[in-house]
């Protein structure tokens, strides 16, 4: 690895290595993609050449893409190349970090890819519209609905990521029967999101930290609310969603209609 990071640095890429603070402490690799920027061009035309995929001049956030997965291939295809032990393992997860899949699997580098998509692109972005998504699912011109809101370039990524990986997962049958139609191949597997409940096993501190935590929520309700809304504290119920602010494909509207039928 060090071999590999010495010479990207000598052509003018930026890392930063260490150890990400979690249990079990695994190694990190951080890639500035900001410091190859100027190389940002010629790989645009690369991944046209190679895998038939766009990109518009003035997507910030596809442009990243696309210089973190240029980087990601070139770091790969080097560390493979190297390494001739062990069998080498990358793992995708998103869009955003797929544009080396196709790249990789044109170069023939010798590695296991996987992919999982959390949720499709196009799926998302159809979701937060007016559409009976999964009722219609079957009927939709994915080309065309990309291309009609604007991310047919970042749906190639998507579906090409989907296509050349040699295992592709989601994290839900859900979005592997809305991957199997938007994407247009079916998940090898479901890999359902997981939770870190090492940390949460003595049942004494997870009280502790519970009853500190809901103070802080009860202080916050009274500050916010007392003056124009009073209510018993002891008696309130609290519920939280976590994720994107998307009012319909998070459920939010959902979730508010039921309680008013309660």
């Amino acid at each position: 690895m060090k071999e590999i990071l010495d010479e990207m640095t000598s052509q003018g890429v930026k890392w930063m290595y260490g150890r990400w603070l979690i249990e079990g402490a695994p190694h990190v690799l951080l890639l500035d993609t900001n410091s190859i920027a100027d190389r940002l061009d010629s790989w645009k035309g690369d991944l046209w050449n190679v895998a038939g995929i766009p990109s518009p001049p003035n997507d910030q956030e596809t442009n990243d893409a696309i210089l973190f997965g240029y980087l990601v291939g070139w770091f790969l295809g080097d560390f493979v190349a190297r390494e001739k032990k062990k069998a080498v393992i990358a793992h995708f997860h998103e869009w955003l970090a797929g544009v080396a899949i196709p790249l990789l699997r044109k170069r023939r580098t010798e590695l296991t890819t996987i992919f999982t998509t959390h949720a499709t692109l196009l799926g998302r972005y159809l979701c937060a519209g007016s559409v009976d998504f999964y009722n219609n699912i079957q009927h939709f011109s994915v080309d065309e609905e990309a291309g009609k809101r604007g991310i047919y370039h970042r749906y190639c990524i998507e579906r090409g990521a989907a296509h050349c990986c040699d295992v592709f997962t989601t994290v839900s049958q859900i979005t592997a029967f809305e991957a199997e139609h938007l994407l247009k191949r079916k998940p090898d597997g479901v890999l359902p999101n997981g939770l870190n409940v090492v940390k949460f096993s003595a049942m004494h501190e997870f009280q502790n930290l519970h009853a500190r935590n809901k103070e802080k929520i009860h202080n916050f309700v009274r500050g916010h609310f007392y003056g124009h809304y009073d209510f018993d504290l002891d008696n309130t119920l609290y519920f939280f969603t976590a994720g994107r602010y998307e009012y319909r494909n998070k459920g939010v509207d959902m979730y508010i209609e039921s309680l008013s039928r309660k």
